[in-house]
């Protein structure tokens, strides 16, 4: 175990508990007393008072401990330099009393949950490596499900506000159901941690930013007024997985007042926002942080010079920026509609039909009217639950066009809602089913630790099937 040095990513905490464990103390509390002459203060947080302490003690850098080592720089792009010079002199100072309402964690009630999160892939390559596992700060950040690295879903272990505590220190299986594909609100997450390509937002050019991108979603009007309530729902519908989590959920519900998104557009300079607000909504609007940057640096230069401009045409071409010709060639040539070479690109329709016709590509016209043999169809396939996309791609027409079949038959609505519900349930189960397979010996707590999203999911909406299969309870 390396001893006196902190590890890629360490947290502060992993690294404290590191030192009380190897003293040889008989217990935690008396190694805090003997080590900094208190055995009362808070380890368990991104922003720890004895930074200060470390330094002195192990002969490490202080600017290294706070930039590498601690939250700080997850937050500083959504602070003013004024606001993070402080923080930042405030930590190498050691006093934390302060910087939870400095940096808006208390304003915006979203308290840290007590717990750590740890990836089992990051445990096998940290134990090969150092000889120990440790906590990571990207997994520890707000609302983080996935490792950045690996893609696995993150293990839950429950800690008190004094715990002193480590991951597992043997090599952990990998659960096969996780995924590899790496979510954008988990790179958007990493990425503001480490980036340096913008040190501070400026918060009117933020904010068009995303006026701009949410008009070319149809989510904000010709002025750039957003459609607050439909904004709000496809947030929900997109992070509907996410929603299943409390911490995900005070995002949504700690501001009734002015509710999320709402509040990110109005009284910035008053308000500390929350930077997980905004990385929510950065990564529904941009697949990638790179096209945000882009977007982000491009929107003074794209904006309308006068009122009645055109400013559909100067936002189109800042998102045809973004795309090769090869790669939209190679779509359109498949055959691919606009709508789903625009999904692909995550940009609007009109930005890839400026595209293709640029290239000297034609552009594929799809009937507005269907006939009754063709309504009968898709009213069956509509009837089993394939999205309203596929069935317009199948048949070769916009997908308002199926979704006007579909109001058309209010049954088919609850119908369909039973089919998804049943998707999800089986899935969930499988998942479930197959952690208990593997882990027989696991108790309920564990499986709930392990299979989080998956047990919450079964408990709120198949608690009789999920208390039927889990584990007994131990008395």
């Amino acid at each position: 175990m390396i001893y006196g040095a902190l590890l890629p990513d360490e947290t502060i905490t992993s690294f404290l508990v590191r030192q009380l464990i190897s003293e040889g103390y008989p217990t935690p509390r008396i190694a805090q007393h003997y080590l900094w002459g208190s055995d009362n203060l808070q380890i368990n947080s991104h922003f720890p008072s004895l930074i200060p302490w470390i330094a002195n003690r192990f002969e490490l850098n202080l600017d290294d401990i706070i930039i590498n080592h601690t939250a700080l720089n997850y937050y500083r792009p959504f602070l003013s330099k004024e606001k993070y010079q402080q923080t930042y002199l405030a930590l190498k100072k050691g006093d934390a009393q302060y910087i939870h309402n400095w940096l808006g964690i208390t304003a915006n009630r979203l308290k840290e949950p007590q717990e750590l999160r740890y990836c089992p892939v990051c445990i096998n390559s940290d134990l090969q490596t150092f000889g120990i596992a440790y906590w990571h700060r990207q997994h520890q950040l707000y609302g983080t499900t996935q490792c950045v690295r690996h893609g696995e879903k993150l293990f839950i272990e429950k800690v008190k506000r004094r715990s002193v505590t480590l991951p597992p220190q043997i090599e952990t299986p990998v659960i096969a159901v996780s995924t590899q594909e790496i979510s954008p609100f988990t790179l958007f997450n990493d990425w503001v941690m480490n980036q340096s390509e913008i040190p501070h937002f400026n918060f009117d050019t933020l904010t068009d930013c995303y006026r701009i991108s949410l008009f070319n979603r149809g989510l904000a009007v010709q002025s750039l007024s957003i459609r607050q309530a439909e904004l709000r729902r496809e947030l929900k519908r997109h992070f509907e997985e996410e929603l299943l989590l409390p911490a995900w959920q005070l995002v949504f519900e700690s501001n009734v007042a002015t509710p999320f998104p709402q509040q990110l557009f109005y009284n910035y300079e008053y308000h500390h926002i929350h930077p997980v607000k905004h990385l929510v909504l950065m990564s529904f609007l941009f697949r990638e942080p790179k096209y945000f940057i882009q977007a982000y640096n491009s929107v003074s230069e794209n904006k309308p010079v006068s009122e009645g401009s055109p400013l559909e045409n100067s936002n189109t071409q800042l998102e045809i920026n973004r795309i090769s010709d090869s790669q939209t060639r190679a779509l359109a040539n498949k055959g691919k509609s606009l709508r789903s070479i625009a999904k692909f690109f995550g940009l609007s329709v009109n930005a890839i039909k400026t595209k293709v016709l640029a290239l000297g590509g034609s552009i594929k016209r799809r009937p507005s009217k269907l006939f009754a043999n063709e309504r009968r169809e898709i009213y069956r396939k509509l009837l089993i639950g394939l999205p309203t996309k596929i069935i317009a791609e199948q048949f070769g027409v916009s997908a308002s066009s199926v979704e006007q079949i579909l109001t058309q038959h209010p049954e088919l609505v609850v119908r369909r809602k039973e089919v998804r519900f049943r998707k999800r349930r089986s899935k969930h189960r499988i998942a479930m089913k197959m952690a208990i397979k593997k882990y027989p010996e696991y108790s309920r707590t564990q499986l709930k630790i392990r299979l989080n999203t998956s047990y919450l999911w079964l408990y709120k909406n198949d608690n009789k099937w999920l208390y039927l299969h889990l584990p007994p309870r131990i008395n």
